[in-house]
């Protein structure tokens, strides 16, 4: 646990600790002392429940990013919105244990109507919420005052750019002004509901085009009632698409206080995650719209998911054969059960590729 806060930002530290510690109970202490230790000892089978999860309630998407997958209809996984009886089901069985829920993964999160009742239903466990979104929709002011009195902790809003040219240049299709105007109406529904929650997150995603107008931001928060700024690395997901890589080596901003790191580039993973080791198999997992159990973010093909939660409990699939497989990667007990986590250059990253890969990057900018 302690690397995953180490490495968040500041700004994305607070409000991670903030929801942590505000959902804390003694039965999620106790499960979470418990992960670790199956962590640190990279045991195959755990008695100890994920306190972190990812749930996609769509994987649909209305803009058309350059290097997102679902941007570019490059999904593998069917489209399709998750039902909010499958999303009860996986609140009533971990519920106990979790302190967050993400309600992102692969699509718009506002493209589901149920979303809300997620986060209501989440709410009334005890559990944390967060959801990422473009944000562009025409909302009217109640739709607002209805995502302010929901119970959201988070509301993260990717929005790159000060100006419609810069901000279109990569939210391809999105509507700047849409997004502006929501902002304004979020920081006016909290004032007049004297609402502390959710608390409003600016994620910036840097690229070349955009880094220049850095400086203005400090300014634009106050304005438009932002609490923390979040600067996001370029990242192209591992497994998102049909193709071997989408290239990003024409986005890389010149600053390098932005650029993900060499070991980031070569492994498709966030800096969060180091070679050779992975804590997603103790401490978290994701559930797509379809029920399909993954053991990390970075996968959307449901061939390779290790289990579905509509057919399954979540204790049957938590220390199945492909998650006893997966974990042995990193332990001392091999299997020769592949799995998606076979693939992943976290499991058979190579120093060497850092050099290719640094190499690569320099001889494109």
């Amino acid at each position: 646990m302690f690397e995953i806060v180490k490495s968040l930002p500041f700004a994305r530290l607070k409000d991670y600790l903030d929801v942590s510690f505000s959902h804390l109970t003694p039965k999620k202490l106790i499960n979470i002392l418990k992960t670790e230790v199956n962590l640190l000892a990279r045991k195959k089978v755990v008695d100890s429940f994920p306190y972190f999860l990812v749930v996609d309630p769509t994987n649909i998407c209305q803009l058309q990013c350059p290097l997102c997958s679902t941007g570019q209809r490059q999904n593998l996984r069917p489209q399709g919105k998750m039902g909010l009886s499958t999303f009860k089901k996986i609140i009533d069985e971990l519920g106990d244990y979790l302190l967050e829920v993400h309600l992102i993964w692969w699509g718009e999160p506002f493209l589901n109507k149920d979303i809300l009742e997620f986060v209501k239903y989440a709410h009334r466990k005890n559990i944390g919420t967060f959801i990422s979104t473009n944000f562009s929709f025409p909302f009217k002011p109640e739709q607002i005052k209805d995502i302010v009195k929901s119970g959201l902790d988070i509301l993260s809003v990717s929005l790159d750019g000060i100006t419609p040219e810069i901000y279109h240049h990569y939210r391809v299709g999105g509507n700047f002004s849409w997004v502006i105007n929501n902002l304004k109406m979020i920081k006016k529904a909290k004032k007049n509901l004297n609402q502390r929650h959710p608390s409003i997150q600016w994620q910036f995603l840097v690229t070349k085009y955009n880094e220049h107008q850095i400086p203005l931001l400090k300014d634009w928060t106050k304005k438009l009632g932002i609490d923390s700024l979040v600067f996001e690395q370029l990242l192209v997901l591992f497994g998102q698409s049909k193709h071997n890589q989408i290239e990003i080596t024409d986005w890389l901003p010149q600053s390098k206080q932005f650029r993900p790191t060499i070991s980031s580039l070569a492994t498709n993973k966030s800096d969060n995650l180091k070679p050779g080791k992975c804590w997603w198999l103790w401490r978290s997992l994701a559930i797509s719209h379809d029920g399909g159990v993954s053991p990390c973010c970075y996968n959307n093909d449901a061939d390779n998911d290790f289990g579905n939660i509509n057919k399954n409990s979540f204790k049957e699939i938590w220390n199945n054969e492909k998650y006893q497989a997966a974990r042995s990667l990193f332990g001392k007990h091999k299997s020769k059960l592949p799995t998606l986590c076979n693939q992943c250059e976290i499991a058979k990253f190579k120093k060497s590729q850092c050099s290719n890969v640094q190499n690569k990057s320099k001889s494109k900018i």
